[in-house]
């Protein structure tokens, strides 16, 4: 699992070296590895193709006029989604990416003044199927590296054992690192206005069996705008190796690899009965899935349905019925914690493990079920405007009590031949998030 160093600083801070940290997370049971995004773009802008032609000798290159500010540039370039009116990255004559450096060419008898470039030979993503597309608002003519807020940034890659899925995202690893660096984390309030609608009114949800579904809650957005995804949203993604998909989805998987919560979008309007049943599959039920495959369901599949067929695989795969597209208008977002084993035996049967999964096979916190939901929204109505019901829907009928531990401190320093004082023990109580309450030697602990 790839963890941002950057996105940790969100939470908290540290001033000790990559190598440091990677031998403190190790010592902590969060055995990782380090690599640098550094990014090298001298020379690297902004430009405006303002003409494309095909190429006179070659049926796959087309000679482009990109104006970056001070000039135009002529350039001969082969990526099939070249055209017209198309914001582009541009390396001038002199850049080097990589170990590669560009030079005046001639191509097929046709001189070429630079390169219009893909993502991935800027090193921002893996894309190298065509040419970045950039937002047509960013400056002609500017650095590439400040148009598109591109900072260098440290990558840990966890191998998370089964057992650490409380470290399955950016906030469990920070409070790992709040252990190292002994600070606390104080997470952020979501704060966003409601409407007067109620999304009690307009949906209606039954967990069909409580043993396949601790906690199931949702709410409803209206009047969104599906579109693509502000740049400091998609450097987040791509930063830990996630491709850009749209706007909303991508605010998904940002909480997901943000709080470890993974969600799930409908388009409320294809909801057939305005019904959401958490309920297992019948033998041999089928369901057209988000890869345009269809499902042949077992009956230990967990399924959404909207009350007469499936319109998703709970915590595997949604349904390409109700998924989320450009015509979207209003959603319906699902926060929830699936049954573990349910979701291993689905993920494996239909041979489709993906991030939400692994998460849900590991174990999903119940108490961050409603944060995360409300983190959703609150990202959608500041940055994409909507409006959201004053209520949500939260069914949690059997909630989980946190376990008491009792530790004896005078018991411990006998047993393990130390002497830790009660000042000490306070200490690492905290670091741990452990709440506790002293009766003499006595400590009773909440576990987190």
């Amino acid at each position: 699992m790839k963890i941002s160093r950057n996105w940790l600083g969100d939470y908290i801070s540290s001033e000790k070296t990559d190598s440091d940290l990677e031998n403190q997370f190790t010592q902590l049971g969060l055995e990782c590895s380090v690599s640098k995004i550094k990014f090298n773009l001298d020379n690297v802008v902004v430009g405006k193709v303002i003409e494309c032609i095909k190429h006179p000798n070659a049926d796959r290159l087309n000679i482009c006029k990109v104006d970056i500010g001070l000039e135009v540039l002529e350039i001969v370039c082969g990526a099939p989604n070249i055209c017209e009116k198309l914001t582009v990255a541009v390396a001038r004559i002199g850049a080097i990416l990589g170990d590669f450096k560009i030079k005046k060419v001639k191509i097929r008898d046709i001189e070429s003044y630079g390169m219009i470039c893909s993502g991935k030979e800027l090193s921002i993503n893996e894309d190298n199927d065509g040419i970045l597309i950039l937002d047509d608002e960013l400056p002609i003519g500017s650095p590439i590296q400040s148009a598109l807020k591109l900072e260098d940034n440290t990558i840990f890659d966890f191998d998370m054992t089964p057992n650490r899925g409380d470290c399955f995202s950016h906030l469990g690893v920070s409070r790992e690192l709040s252990i190292i660096e002994n600070k606390k984390i104080i997470l952020e309030k979501n704060k966003f206005s409601v409407s007067d609608f109620k999304s009690s009114d307009l949906i209606t949800v039954n967990i069909k069996d409580d043993s396949i579904c601790k906690r199931y809650a949702c709410r409803i957005i209206k009047n969104v705008s599906v579109s693509e995804s502000p740049q400091w949203l998609k450097n987040k993604l791509e930063s830990i190796g996630q491709n850009s998909i749209n706007n909303i989805v991508d605010i998904t998987n940002y909480v997901m690899f943000d709080l470890g919560q993974p969600l799930h979008i409908f388009d409320f309007d294809k909801i057939s009965n305005k019904t959401i049943d958490v309920r297992l599959s019948s033998k041999d039920e089928k369901i057209l899935c988000l890869n345009n495959e269809v499902k042949v369901l077992s009956d230990n599949d967990i399924v959404i349905s909207d009350g007469s067929s499936p319109i998703a695989i709970a915590g595997v795969i949604g349904g390409l019925d109700s998924f989320v597209n450009s015509k979207t208008v209003n959603i319906l977002v699902e926060s929830a914690v699936f049954n573990e084993i349910h979701i291993r035996r689905t993920s494996k049967l239909h041979n489709y493990s993906k991030e939400a999964s692994k998460r849900f096979e590991r174990g999903i916190d119940s108490d961050n079920v409603v944060y995360s939901m409300n983190k959703f929204v609150a990202l959608v109505l500041e940055h994409f405007g909507g409006e959201t019901s004053k209520d949500y829907i939260d069914i949690y009928k059997t909630a989980v009590s946190n376990e008491e531990i009792a530790f004896n401190l005078e018991q411990c320093n006998e047993f393990l031949g130390i002497d830790l004082s009660p000042k000490e023990v306070r200490d690492i109580f905290n670091k741990l998030n452990i709440a506790f309450s002293i009766n003499n030697n006595q400590y009773l602990c909440d576990i987190p």
